[in-house]
């Protein structure tokens, strides 16, 4: 009981994985827990189902599937927005009119100031 709690306290100080690996770490601790206390007090490990470590361990597993599809879609879309911007980036730095922009904005950004390493916030 007090093993598994603070492993899924601790799990839940971690963003992504962490918080995955905590919700199948605690339902593994309760499964392998409830079924030894079982085979011990009621000299059977299937006497009782252990059905708090068996739920946690299903809703980790789809979380985790959850979030591998999220993240494979979002990936897919940040291809091909990738693709469009690197086209339209190419057809602007190809002109003539795109280049006399980039110079009058170079320009600008240095009268200004905007230049200097101190003002990058990416």
């Amino acid at each position: 009981g007090n093993i598994s709690m603070a492993w899924l306290t601790i799990a839940n100080t971690f963003a992504g994985d962490g918080f995955i690996i905590g919700l199948v770490g605690y339902g593994l601790i309760r499964v392998v827990s409830e079924t030894a206390l079982a085979s011990w007090y009621l000299h059977s490990a299937l006497a009782r189902l252990p059905t708090v470590g068996l739920l946690f361990l299903a809703c980790g597993v789809a979380v985790a599937v959850g979030r591998r599809r999220a993240m494979l879609s979002s990936s897919k879309l940040i291809d091909q927005d990738q693709v469009v911007y690197d086209s339209l980036w190419q057809s602007l730095y190809e002109s003539e009119d795109g280049k006399a922009g980039f110079v009058h904005l170079d320009k600008v950004v240095q009268m200004i100031g905007l230049d200097a390493g101190s003002h990058c916030r990416q």
